[in-house]
Protein backbone atom coordinates (compact mmCIF):
# COMPACT_ATOMS: atom_id res chain seq x y z
CA UNK A 1 0.00 0.00 0.00
CA UNK A 2 1.48 3.40 -0.94
CA UNK A 3 2.17 6.15 1.58
CA UNK A 4 -0.46 8.34 -0.18
CA UNK A 5 -3.17 5.68 0.41
CA UNK A 6 -2.24 5.42 4.08
CA UNK A 7 -2.55 9.22 4.47
CA UNK A 8 -6.18 8.97 3.29
CA UNK A 9 -7.07 6.50 6.00
CA UNK A 10 -5.63 3.34 4.53
CA UNK A 11 -8.41 2.81 1.95
CA UNK A 12 -7.53 3.90 -1.56
CA UNK A 13 -11.20 4.43 -2.74
CA UNK A 14 -12.58 6.09 0.44
CA UNK A 15 -12.20 9.60 -0.96
CA UNK A 16 -14.61 8.70 -3.79
CA UNK A 17 -17.62 8.35 -1.44
CA UNK A 18 -17.75 12.06 -0.39
CA UNK A 19 -17.36 13.12 -4.03
CA UNK A 20 -20.22 10.86 -5.14
CA UNK A 21 -22.45 12.05 -2.27
CA UNK A 22 -21.69 15.68 -3.15
CA UNK A 23 -22.53 15.06 -6.82
CA UNK A 24 -25.81 13.26 -5.96
CA UNK A 25 -26.77 15.99 -3.47
CA UNK A 26 -26.09 18.72 -6.02
CA UNK A 27 -28.15 16.89 -8.65
CA UNK A 28 -31.07 16.54 -6.20
CA UNK A 29 -31.00 20.23 -5.26
CA UNK A 30 -30.90 21.28 -8.93
CA UNK A 31 -33.70 18.81 -9.77
CA UNK A 32 -35.91 20.09 -6.96
CA UNK A 33 -35.29 23.68 -8.06
CA UNK A 34 -36.24 22.90 -11.68
CA UNK A 35 -39.39 20.98 -10.68
CA UNK A 36 -40.41 23.77 -8.26
CA UNK A 37 -40.04 26.41 -11.00
CA UNK A 38 -42.13 24.30 -13.40
CA UNK A 39 -44.86 23.87 -10.78
CA UNK A 40 -44.86 27.63 -10.09
CA UNK A 41 -45.23 28.27 -13.82
CA UNK A 42 -48.12 25.78 -14.05
CA UNK A 43 -49.85 27.33 -11.02
CA UNK A 44 -49.59 30.81 -12.57
CA UNK A 45 -51.10 29.56 -15.85
CA UNK A 46 -54.12 27.93 -14.20
CA UNK A 47 -54.61 30.38 -11.32
CA UNK A 48 -58.12 31.69 -10.71
CA UNK A 49 -58.80 34.80 -12.78
CA UNK A 50 -61.86 36.99 -12.31
CA UNK A 51 -64.05 37.13 -15.43
CA UNK A 52 -63.68 40.11 -17.74
CA UNK A 53 -66.68 42.39 -17.39
CA UNK A 54 -67.60 44.51 -20.39
CA UNK A 55 -68.84 48.06 -20.28
CA UNK A 56 -72.62 48.46 -19.98
CA UNK A 57 -74.19 48.01 -23.41
CA UNK A 58 -71.14 46.28 -24.83
CA UNK A 59 -71.83 42.92 -23.18
CA UNK A 60 -75.13 42.22 -24.87
CA UNK A 61 -74.48 44.08 -28.11
CA UNK A 62 -76.02 42.16 -30.99
CA UNK A 63 -77.69 39.59 -28.73
CA UNK A 64 -81.37 38.84 -29.08
CA UNK A 65 -82.30 38.39 -25.43
CA UNK A 66 -84.98 36.00 -24.31
CA UNK A 67 -86.76 38.80 -22.46
CA UNK A 68 -87.39 38.36 -18.77
CA UNK A 69 -84.26 36.31 -18.13
CA UNK A 70 -83.83 33.44 -15.74
CA UNK A 71 -82.60 33.29 -12.16
CA UNK A 72 -81.17 30.31 -10.29
CA UNK A 73 -80.38 29.59 -6.65
CA UNK A 74 -77.08 27.75 -6.13
CA UNK A 75 -76.18 26.39 -2.66
CA UNK A 76 -72.72 27.16 -1.32
CA UNK A 77 -70.91 26.42 1.92
CA UNK A 78 -68.11 28.53 3.40
CA UNK A 79 -67.76 25.72 5.94
CA UNK A 80 -69.34 22.48 7.06
CA UNK A 81 -69.23 20.83 10.46
CA UNK A 82 -67.22 17.71 11.30
CA UNK A 83 -66.11 15.84 14.40
CA UNK A 84 -68.82 17.01 16.77
CA UNK A 85 -69.32 20.52 15.43
CA UNK A 86 -65.79 21.60 14.46
CA UNK A 87 -65.98 23.81 11.33
CA UNK A 88 -64.06 22.77 8.21
CA UNK A 89 -63.41 25.81 5.97
CA UNK A 90 -64.17 25.36 2.29
CA UNK A 91 -63.09 27.17 -0.88
CA UNK A 92 -66.08 27.67 -3.20
CA UNK A 93 -65.99 28.08 -6.97
CA UNK A 94 -69.19 29.08 -8.74
CA UNK A 95 -69.04 27.86 -12.34
CA UNK A 96 -71.36 29.26 -15.05
CA UNK A 97 -71.02 27.25 -18.27
CA UNK A 98 -72.56 28.14 -21.61
CA UNK A 99 -73.61 24.77 -23.04
CA UNK A 100 -74.63 26.16 -26.44
CA UNK A 101 -72.52 25.46 -29.52
CA UNK A 102 -73.41 28.71 -31.30
CA UNK A 103 -75.32 31.14 -29.06
CA UNK A 104 -74.04 33.60 -26.48
CA UNK A 105 -75.03 33.62 -22.81
CA UNK A 106 -75.32 36.86 -20.85
CA UNK A 107 -74.68 36.60 -17.11
CA UNK A 108 -76.65 39.58 -15.82
CA UNK A 109 -75.89 39.29 -12.10
CA UNK A 110 -74.07 37.09 -9.59
CA UNK A 111 -74.98 37.79 -5.97
CA UNK A 112 -73.64 35.99 -2.88
CA UNK A 113 -75.85 35.64 0.23
CA UNK A 114 -75.11 34.49 3.78
CA UNK A 115 -76.91 31.98 5.99
CA UNK A 116 -79.34 34.68 7.17
CA UNK A 117 -80.32 35.55 3.59
CA UNK A 118 -78.48 38.90 3.50
CA UNK A 119 -76.49 39.82 0.40
CA UNK A 120 -72.78 39.74 1.20
CA UNK A 121 -71.30 40.48 -2.22
CA UNK A 122 -72.15 41.25 -5.83
CA UNK A 123 -69.61 39.87 -8.30
CA UNK A 124 -70.59 41.86 -11.40
CA UNK A 125 -70.91 45.60 -11.98
CA UNK A 126 -72.14 45.03 -15.53
CA UNK A 127 -73.42 42.07 -17.57
CA UNK A 128 -70.87 39.50 -18.70
CA UNK A 129 -71.15 37.78 -22.09
CA UNK A 130 -69.98 34.19 -22.51
CA UNK A 131 -69.40 32.94 -26.03
CA UNK A 132 -70.38 29.45 -27.17
CA UNK A 133 -69.07 26.78 -24.74
CA UNK A 134 -67.33 29.44 -22.61
CA UNK A 135 -67.23 29.36 -18.80
CA UNK A 136 -67.01 32.03 -16.10
CA UNK A 137 -65.84 31.22 -12.58
CA UNK A 138 -66.36 33.18 -9.36
CA UNK A 139 -64.29 32.35 -6.29
CA UNK A 140 -65.05 32.62 -2.58
CA UNK A 141 -61.84 31.82 -0.71
CA UNK A 142 -61.80 29.54 2.33
CA UNK A 143 -60.70 32.44 4.55
CA UNK A 144 -63.93 34.29 3.64
CA UNK A 145 -66.41 32.90 6.17
CA UNK A 146 -69.03 35.64 5.62
CA UNK A 147 -71.44 33.26 3.87
CA UNK A 148 -71.59 30.57 6.52
CA UNK A 149 -72.83 27.02 6.19
CA UNK A 150 -76.06 28.16 4.52
CA UNK A 151 -74.55 30.51 1.92
CA UNK A 152 -75.89 30.70 -1.63
CA UNK A 153 -75.56 32.44 -4.95
CA UNK A 154 -78.35 33.96 -7.02
CA UNK A 155 -77.32 33.99 -10.68
CA UNK A 156 -79.40 35.80 -13.31
CA UNK A 157 -78.84 35.05 -16.97
CA UNK A 158 -80.34 35.66 -20.39
CA UNK A 159 -79.16 35.02 -23.90
CA UNK A 160 -79.69 34.60 -27.58
CA UNK A 161 -83.07 33.21 -28.59
CA UNK A 162 -83.12 29.40 -28.42
CA UNK A 163 -80.06 29.24 -26.16
CA UNK A 164 -79.43 25.92 -24.41
CA UNK A 165 -79.73 26.38 -20.63
CA UNK A 166 -76.34 26.81 -18.95
CA UNK A 167 -74.88 24.46 -16.36
CA UNK A 168 -74.48 26.44 -13.14
CA UNK A 169 -72.98 24.79 -10.08
CA UNK A 170 -70.73 25.33 -7.10
CA UNK A 171 -67.72 23.20 -6.26
CA UNK A 172 -66.63 23.23 -2.62
CA UNK A 173 -63.16 21.98 -1.67
CA UNK A 174 -61.57 21.68 1.77
CA UNK A 175 -58.55 20.11 3.45
CA UNK A 176 -58.28 18.72 6.96
CA UNK A 177 -54.77 17.48 7.63
CA UNK A 178 -54.09 14.82 5.01
CA UNK A 179 -57.77 14.40 4.11
CA UNK A 180 -59.40 16.30 1.27
CA UNK A 181 -63.08 16.84 0.61
CA UNK A 182 -64.90 18.07 -2.49
CA UNK A 183 -68.56 18.19 -3.45
CA UNK A 184 -70.87 19.96 -5.89
CA UNK A 185 -74.03 22.06 -5.45
CA UNK A 186 -76.50 22.21 -8.36
CA UNK A 187 -78.55 25.23 -9.40
CA UNK A 188 -82.31 25.39 -8.84
CA UNK A 189 -84.37 27.72 -11.06
CA UNK A 190 -86.31 30.43 -9.20
CA UNK A 191 -88.35 33.49 -10.17
CA UNK A 192 -86.19 36.22 -11.71
CA UNK A 193 -84.91 38.84 -9.27
CA UNK A 194 -86.71 41.72 -11.03
CA UNK A 195 -90.06 39.92 -10.55
CA UNK A 196 -89.59 40.09 -6.77
CA UNK A 197 -89.78 43.87 -6.50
Amino acid sequence: MSRESKDRGGHPALWVLPVVLLAVGTALVVGIFVVDRRLDSLERRIAERPPIVHEPGEASEGAVLTGEGTAVYVPAYSHIYTLGGRPLLLETTLSVRNTDLSARLVVDAVRYFNTDGRQVKSFLDAPLTLGPLATAEFLVEAKDTSGGSGANFIVEWSGDEGLNPPVIETVMVGMDGTHGMAFVGRAQEIKPWNNRM
